[in-house]
């Protein structure tokens, strides 16, 4: 919803700041206006100070600071004449939350387009973004195809503050934005990016893939290292030490994204599989140098991480994580696959046992055995099963005499031994074994 142009109704706006406005905490809450959901709107203060007045009222919304994408606007007040106040004078919100159309321009690039037509040095240049500054909140804007930065400014309110959150500038500095788009939210999403999600739908998969035992025979080339299924999130992955190796991804019709065909590619972000990867590899000579891979997700096909190897660094490795969610469907692009054994026998002969069974991985080509990594997870198969569920007989439980002993029916359900009613035993077996007492030390 375009909450800027609903906004200007007075009536609505005496609506929303009665219902969303009401304290000086961010808040949540949901109204019907025009039979529409109107969806929760937080607030934030930068200035956090105890509020003393007196204050006069909020003023009404200010404009929109974006016609989508999550701008930013404000209400202010004044203290009133002749009086010491404490507290915020302004407080932000989010307005316009609905994504922008397909195709728009990078709000911050849009910004920086603005000097195209600016005189620099006695010429024009196409500017563009620079994001590598100290301050997420500093609009830092450079030549296409140069080196060097022009243009420094403050950003506009509602900007991402980078590539990795929904935090947005305001006045300069970087605001928390929760996954519902609105300032002040304390909504986060989970390793699966669902909003609000407690991990609980997830599969986490993280591994350090050591040099001297995982890869004790790689080979000079394009070694696989593992597959990131299709529908992975906040997908990592670090070279441990700087070596003269270099991480490569290729997708499962051997297009390679990254580093590919012996070719290396500076760092900088890269969008492929439908999100953009983060890629930095920090240089300790010439040639060595270690390796950091990131990316939110969700991917939209299976990727191979691949190592262009050329010398043993043992001792050292590569760490990754991923996650995806117990739900998700993978592609079809595999080249290998999972091999299941025979399972197990029986733990149990009635009553429910279980059976466990060993994986294996192989390559599609020859059938070669691979390590399960390359495998995809979201197909591995299940290496355990229930078997033998069947009702045991019950039977008597007979503990050792003292001065007496315990007797009772036992039956096992469901891989348990469960206490029963006697009645049951007696039907099968017969009177119940006294347990009271018996005769001893009877000799003179």
């Amino acid at each position: 919803m375009d909450l800027h142009r609903h906004l200007r109704s007075p009536a609505l706006s005496i609506l929303v700041l009665a219902t969303c406005f009401s304290a000086s905490q961010a808040r949540h809450h949901k109204e019907m206006a025009n039979n529409t959901e109107f969806v929760s709107v937080n607030y934030v203060v930068l200035d956090e100070q105890p509020d003393l007045g007196p204050w006069s009222d909020w003023s009404l919304p200010s404009s929109c600071s974006r016609s989508c994408g999550g701008g930013v606007a404000f209400q202010s007040r004044n203290c009133r004449h002749g009086s010491a106040c404490q507290g915020p004078a302004k407080r932000y919100f989010s307005c316009n939350t609905m994504h922008c159309p397909p195709g728009s321009k990078d709000f911050r690039s849009e910004q920086c387009s603005k000097f195209d037509t600016q005189d620099f040095g006695g010429n024009l240049y196409e500017w563009i973004p620079y994001t590598k500054g100290a301050n997420d909140c500093e609009l830092n804007c450079m030549p296409r195809g140069k080196r060097f930065n022009g243009f420094t400014t403050k950003m506009v309110d509602g900007t991402r503050c980078n590539d990795e959150t929904f935090d947005v500038c305001v006045e300069g500095r970087c605001m928390p934005v929760g996954c519902d788009f609105f300032l002040g939210s304390s909504l986060r999403e989970d390793k699966c990016r669902d909003c609000g999600g407690d991990n609980s739908g997830c599969i986490t998969v993280t591994e350090i893939i050591s040099f001297e035992t995982d890869l004790s025979d790689a080979e000079p080339g394009y070694n696989d290292l593992l597959l990131i299924p299709a529908g992975a999130t906040n997908i990592f992955i670090r070279e441990l030490k700087d070596a003269n190796n270099y991480l490569a991804i290729r997708n499962g019709n051997n297009s390679f994204y990254l580093n590919g065909n012996f070719n290396i590619n500076y760092p900088e972000d890269f969008h492929f599989a439908g999100t953009v990867f983060h890629y930095e590899r920090q240089p300790n000579s010439f040639l060595l140098g270690s390796a950091v891979i990131r990316a939110l997700g969700p991917t939209n096909e299976s990727l191979y991480i691949a190592l262009l190897y050329h010398e043993d660094r043992k001792g050292e490795g590569i760490e990754y994580e991923y996650s995806f969610s117990k739900e998700e469907q993978s592609d079809d692009s595999d080249h290998y696959f999972w091999v299941t054994h025979n399972f197990s026998e029986c733990s149990s002969p009635c009553g429910g046992g279980s059976q466990n069974r060993t994986l294996g991985c192989a390559k599609k080509s020859d059938n070669s055995a691979v390590s399960l990594r390359l495998c995809n997870p979201v197909k591995r198969p299940a290496t355990t099963q229930r078997c033998n569920e069947e009702t045991c007989d019950p039977e008597w439980f007979v503990s050792l005499w003292s001065q007496f002993r315990r007797v009772y029916c036992l039956q096992k359900i469901s891989n348990r031994m469960t206490v029963i009613e006697d009645d049951v035993c007696v039907k099968k077996h017969g009177e119940k074994p006294i347990a009271t007492h018996q005769p001893c030390n009877e000799e003179r």
